[in-house]
């Protein structure tokens, strides 16, 4: 079964020859041009002594643990703040609306993601979203913080597969347990923190 375009011999995204630029393994950047030139293979052990790595986990797991306690929490949220049944469904609808429009736009701006900006930009959409929902009691922070959100939300699930490919190469024999970890136990977490009982 051939399941990638190395599998066929092509390069990614149908390059014919193009220059690698991706870390290796004990911290240097691998810069020669051409098909000649093969991406590091990181071993689990390699990638879990860098910094890079321990960065990436803690910065997408309390992205994950934001976002996912927001989707969770957002309907109930607005219901127990007053705001009525149709604001709380008028703002899961537009939250899942600006998702789907944002997506395409990430897409296009993560060819760009070694600009630092780019890779900064849905966590600071993120933050800004989370300083609005604690402000929405007020119901225009809620519509804003609702606007912001996607914006974020979409943004860090994409530039999070780029980032790993950037800086590990795009082998993933090594991701599956290591950086799909954090997403689920972001889920648990802010779940488990939103049914405790509170006396």
């Amino acid at each position: 079964m051939r399941r990638r375009p190395e599998d066929l011999g092509l390069t990614p995204d149908g390059d014919p020859a193009r220059s690698v630029d991706v870390a290796r393994p004990g911290g240097a950047r691998n810069t020669d041009a051409g098909p000649s030139a093969p991406e590091p293979v990181w071993t689990r052990a390699q990638v879990v002594r860098t910094p890079t790595f321990w960065l990436l986990v803690a910065s997408f797991s309390l992205a994950n643990l934001a976002f996912q306690g927001i989707n969770i929490s957002l309907a109930p949220y607005a219901q127990d703040l007053g705001h009525g049944d149709a604001v709380a469904a008028g703002v899961l609808s537009l939250r899942a609306l600006l998702v789907f429009l944002a997506a395409p736009v990430w897409g296009l701006m993560s060819e760009r993601a070694s600009s630092r900006m780019v890779r900064l930009a849905p966590m600071a959409a993120q933050a800004g979203s989370c300083v609005c929902f604690l402000l929405a009691a007020r119901v225009e922070f809620l519509w804003l913080g609702v606007v912001v959100y996607p914006l974020g939300f979409a943004g860090t699930g994409l530039m999070q597969e780029v980032l790993w490919a950037n800086d590990f190469g795009p082998t993933h024999a090594w991701s599956g347990a290591l950086h799909g970890d954090p997403a689920s136990r972001g889920v648990q977490r802010s779940g488990a923190h939103c049914d405790e009982p509170h006396l």
